[in-house]
């Protein structure tokens, strides 16, 4: 496992060999979440850990208003591409319950990332896999079983029976912790493989980030300068220049000042061509955290 790191709000997770073999282009229209376009499941958990505060019914009511918004903002940026997509969102429940129970490894997300532990990420991948066993076996599948072989683990064969069920042409996952009073992280997992699913673990409410995690998911590239060297940086000056105001080179901002530029764009499937002047952007390399350090 290689981790990308955003900032210290936001970490961006894959698998590849090395981090100097990364090419942002090797996202785009892989896995279950390929091109944003067609009909989009987003399969949302709410989760109460030990350490987070609880689900309360305004809570997730505040959450599904932020998450309403990016949906409505990322059909409108579609347009501009003359791209129609439909979202459909999707609020998993167990025995009527809109919440599951499920103690965080290492009581947080920012642990998982502290002290250069980054062996400890793969049990987040462990818990989510727990989470999504439980919902997988709550869903019927329509239409035709589920195949033998190969063999599917929880989370694909979650995925598969959402697309099945809902006709869907791509699914993506959220876990949601309530964290919005506390300091910690959120991370995007395994958008640059077709092995394991990729899905996001939130920790807030910022309509901005979920949109950056979002898109991430179908393939984004992270443009905020906090993530890379300061060698890397003069390569951003470009992307600055060119599209100063894409959600993916500051989702800190509010969300209604921003918009998907077309480096993005391209990435994510909204266009097939892209000036080959960008060529540079799509192989930088981000920076890891020291040891020493300590998130904020």
């Amino acid at each position: 496992m290689k981790y990308i790191i955003y900032s210290t709000l936001l970490f961006f997770i894959f698998s590849c060999k090395s981090s100097k073999d990364i090419d942002a282009r090797w996202a785009r229209d892989n896995n279950v979440a390929a091109k944003l376009e067609g009909k989009i499941i987003v399969y949302t958990i709410f989760v109460d850990s030990k350490k987070t505060l609880p689900w309360s019914g305004f809570d997730i009511k505040s959450t599904k208003d932020s998450l309403n918004k990016v949906f409505n903002w990322v059909k409108h940026e579609s347009k501009k591409y003359g791209k129609d997509v439909d979202i459909v969102p999707i609020y998993g429940t167990l025995n009527s319950k809109q919440t599951i129970k499920k103690k965080l490894p290492h009581g947080s997300l920012s642990a998982a990332f502290s002290e250069g532990e980054y062996s400890k990420v793969s049990k987040l991948g462990k818990w989510a896999n727990g989470i999504a066993k439980k919902y997988e076996k709550s869903i019927k599948i329509s239409g035709e079983p589920l195949p033998k072989k190969p063999k599917l683990d929880s989370f694909q064969k979650l995925v598969t029976k959402l697309k099945q069920n809902h006709k869907a042409d791509n699914v993506v996952v959220f876990f949601m912790l309530n964290n919005y009073y506390i300091s910690d992280v959120s991370a995007t997992f395994n958008n640059m493989t077709d092995s394991e699913v990729e899905f996001a673990i939130n920790s807030g409410k910022s309509s901005s980030l979920f949109a950056a995690q979002f898109l991430s998911l179908f393939g984004a590239q992270n443009l905020n300068k906090e993530a890379y060297s300061s060698h890397e940086v003069e390569k951003l000056a470009l992307a600055q220049e060119d599209f100063p105001q894409d959600i993916m080179l500051n989702y800190e901002s509010d969300l209604n000042n921003l918009n998907i530029g077309r480096h993005t764009a391209y990435l994510v499937g909204l266009t097939e061509e892209i000036n080959s002047k960008y060529a540079d952007l799509f192989k930088m390399s981000p920076i890891k955290k020291k040891k020493s350090e300590k998130f904020k």
